[in-house]
């Protein structure tokens, strides 16, 4: 376990689910007004059996199956069909690589994982995997030759390799002279649907790490000028690993007040902003809980924990809820 890193470390992942604690910090099924769950994906009554949907209480976390070592498991990202899972570790060394795991069954555990090479740098670590909804997308936070910077790869189908497609240069900050500075490490990269919003966390001139906005006119336009999100920001803490909901109306995000350990948070949108963040009750525990993100159905959300009983510093915990 590497104290230094957990300064500065944002989630690579998550962009799912929804009311994962009943809006209060609770573990209730944050049911609609209408009784009814709405589906993460087409914005319709979630079914099963060709009935609604109503999602129960979250259950008890547990380790992520056949993912975790002696080392540091963080930052993890789970496919839509829950089949696919990228992650950071530093099993292999002192720095953190991004590595890749597939399983045939959802109830199985994963394969032997393996590093994803053109995404790992030789120079420092290379964290915070998201990817799009059809898989053929990524962005991640790289260290290659300076601070951390959030690039975009892509690939022509599932499991095929990435290729890089865009450095997010312009979300460094711009500093005194209007460039971009070096100054700024940037990472934890969470896009909207339609990839014209993105949220991110940034340590700005040595300052703890907040989280930060910025949107583009295209998919594949320049992003404006970034501006610190103060609702998700608050002084004297460090906000990190921000990932938001299929829905888009709420986001999990990773806290740590002065010096004690980093715990999941959870905030609704109001209007143009968000609401207080409040603690994520089901992910509770000693340690660190941090690096959060959901299915895309809403019922397993896949984070990274320091608590006691793990197999390393840090390992993968899921949590599962089912339709009553």
């Amino acid at each position: 376990m590497r104290a230094a890193w957990i300064v500065v470390l944002a989630c690579g992942c998550g962009r799912l689910g929804f009311d994962p604690g009943g809006g209060g910090g609770n573990d209730g099924g944050g049911l609609l007004d209408d009784g009814a769950r709405r589906d993460a994906t087409s914005g319709l009554d979630a079914s099963i059996d060709g009935g609604p949907c109503v999602l129960g209480p979250w259950g008890t976390p547990t380790p992520l199956p056949g993912v975790n070592t002696a080392d540091d498991e963080l930052g993890p990202w789970l496919s839509a069909d829950r089949r696919e899972l990228f992650f950071s570790s530093d099993r292999t060394g002192l720095t953190l690589d991004v590595y890749r795991a597939t399983r045939a069954d959802v109830a199985a555990g994963f394969d032997a994982a393996a590093a994803v090479a053109n995404l790992n740098s030789d120079f420092g670590d290379d964290v915070d995997v998201v990817l799009s909804d059809d898989g053929l997308t990524l962005w991640y936070a790289d260290v290659s030759g300076g601070p951390l910077l959030i690039e975009e790869m892509v690939r022509t189908v599932p499991g095929a390799p990435f290729a890089v497609a865009d450095s997010y240069i312009e979300l460094r900050d711009p500093g005194a002279t209007g460039g971009a500075s070096d100054d700024s490490s940037d990472r934890s990269p969470s896009l909207s649907a339609d990839r014209l919003e993105i949220l991110f966390s940034s340590e700005r001139f040595g300052l703890d790490a907040d989280i930060y906005r910025s949107t583009r006119g295209s998919p594949t336009g320049s992003w404006l000028l970034a501006s610190r999100v103060d609702d998700l920001s608050a002084s004297g803490a460090t906000d990190v690993a921000v990932a938001r909901s299929p829905d888009d109306q709420q986001v999990l995000l990773s806290r740590r007040i002065g010096g004690g350990a980093f715990k999941l948070y959870v905030a609704d949108r109001q209007g143009a902003g968000f609401s207080a963040p409040t603690p994520f009750a089901p992910a509770a525990a000693d340690g660190d809980q941090r690096d959060a993100a959901w299915s895309t159905d809403g019922r397993t959300i896949v984070y990274a924990s320091s608590q006691a009983g793990g197999a390393g510093g840090y390992d993968l915990y899921q949590i599962e809820r089912s339709c009553l």
